[in-house]
């Protein structure tokens, strides 16, 4: 009998609280998620790595050394596949040869690729990229920053930057061409 009744208070105390964040959630409602999500503001704009808001910045170096920049408010109007990936990774090296021949395909319409790679030595990225014939720009990211500030979960991870600078798609996993270029063609300008 004690029992019965403990658990019908319980019962009752779970719905008591349950009713509760019903209420508070109706009055207050739910955050932004942006506001979460934001790493900063760039003229006015919200910069987050999420489809719908402005590209996070990247501030990176190549195998030889120069600069790989991209910043969406400042990009030239180009569509940016930004894609980040590891020598380790059989997924990655799995979906080069796609990237590869986008890259080829469409740098002419406006297109450019950008591979970050997460943590390998120069060396390593360079054995690789010969050995699968890439010449697309190869960024390095030994810090971990670009990751960071795109939220990576995982890699292969490809970002599509329309030419306004904000995120179009976002691809978990490796992609094939076809998928690329579903996300990409209508981005880009007719040629």
């Amino acid at each position: 009998m004690i029992l019965a009744h403990r658990r019908r208070m319980y019962r009752l105390l779970s719905l008591a609280c349950f009713a509760a964040a019903v209420v508070i959630l109706a009055a207050v409602g739910l955050p932004e998620r942006l506001d979460y999500t934001q790493l900063s503001v760039v003229n006015g704009q919200r910069i987050a790595a999420e489809i719908g808001a402005f590209a996070p910045p990247l501030d990176l170096t190549d195998m030889d050394g120069q600069a790989v920049k991209f910043t969406p408010d400042n990009h030239g109007g180009t569509v940016t596949v930004i894609n980040f990936w590891a020598t380790w990774c059989a997924p990655c090296e799995a979906e080069m040869p796609a990237l590869q021949r986008l890259s080829e395909r469409y740098k002419e319409r406006g297109l450019r690729v950008i591979g970050v790679n997460l943590g390998d030595s120069i060396h390593a990225v360079r054995q690789w990229s010969d050995r699968l014939g890439l010449s697309f720009t190869l960024a390095l990211d030994p810090s971990g920053r670009a990751a960071a500030d795109y939220r990576l979960r995982g890699q292969p991870t490809t970002v599509i930057v329309a030419a306004d600078g904000r995120i179009a798609s976002i691809i978990y996993g490796p992609a094939d061409l076809a998928a690329l270029e579903r996300f990409i063609t209508p981005l880009l300008t007719e040629g």
